[in-house]
């Protein structure tokens, strides 16, 4: 059994991270605790009703709060701590059957074991009803205006001071690599679908086809993964987008650089 003592980082980072330990579990037939993806559970099928053939737990039957002070506090002293640090933690040779073990920090990775199950990861992670209704309704109101959609990750707010803000571009920034993209479809009409954790100046992108997402981070998330093409800042946000529509990636990560079609590639890691 592995237990969780923590989370670490947000949405795009506790998915890969969870879902590392999720195709370690199924591997291993050993069950697997994590109380601490309460910010997120509710928004997918698998973690919200505990339903799922996967042998995961999300909730208590105590009060979370309670369980999860809990067990921080009995992992503290176990000589059974599978402690994370900076570089990646490669869970592929981990078999935990048998044995109880805490996971506590970051990164754990499992690639291989990943897109062995990325079916059942991809089905414990589908949005609950209710998201992929308001997904289904963006995305078809899309396509009925563009017959290439590329999904645009604005990413703003954090994005400002993080990395000393090395991935934040401004709107003008998006909008010419938005010209470049639509230059490569020179017979067809391409719309972008924008999702933004700040408010989007639609006015900016002169000439292109624009749509907003739902300013939902769940929805938005999985938009993204429902068009033909992502661009965006190196995220682990765009990133699971990418895995989850099987949708080619394009990581920005300069503003110079030029946008080629090759380019657009599935991509996952840290």
């Amino acid at each position: 059994m592995i237990i969780f003592t923590d989370n670490t980082g947000q949405l795009g980072n506790q998915l890969f991270e969870f879902s590392s330990f999720i195709s370690n579990s199924l591997r291993h037939n050993t069950p697997l605790v994590n109380l601490f993806f309460e910010n997120y559970r509710r928004f997918f099928e698998g973690s919200s009703t505990n339903s799922s053939t996967i042998k995961v737990t999300t909730n208590s039957l105590l009060l979370d709060k309670v369980s999860r002070k809990w067990i921080q506090r009995i992992s503290a002293n176990s000589e059974n701590l599978l402690k994370g640090t900076d570089i990646p933690y490669d869970l592929s040779k981990f078999d935990s059957k048998g044995k109880i073990v805490y996971k506590k920090g970051a990164w754990f990775t499992n690639f291989d074991d990943f897109y062995h199950y990325e079916n059942e990861i991809k089905s414990y992670f589908k949005p609950v009803k209710i998201h992929r209704t308001n997904i289904e309704a963006l995305i078809t109101s899309c396509r009925n205006k563009a017959s290439i959609l590329v999904g645009i990750h604005v990413r703003g707010g954090d994005y400002k001071n993080f990395l000393n803000g090395q991935f934040y571009f401004e709107t003008g920034i998006y909008y010419d690599k938005m010209l470049q993209i639509a230059a490569l479809f020179p017979n067809q009409k391409v719309g972008f679908l924008i999702c933004s954790n700040d408010p989007i100046e639609t006015d900016k992108f002169e000439g292109i086809t624009t749509f907003k997402g739902t300013n939902h981070f769940i929805e938005d998330m999985y938009s993204l993964a429902e068009c033909d093409y992502i661009l965006g800042p190196p995220s682990t946000y765009t990133m699971w987008a990418s895995f989850y529509g099987k949708t080619p990636l394009l990581k920005l990560r300069t503003k110079e650089q030029k946008i080629d079609l090759k380019d657009f590639v599935m991509d996952y890691g840290y």
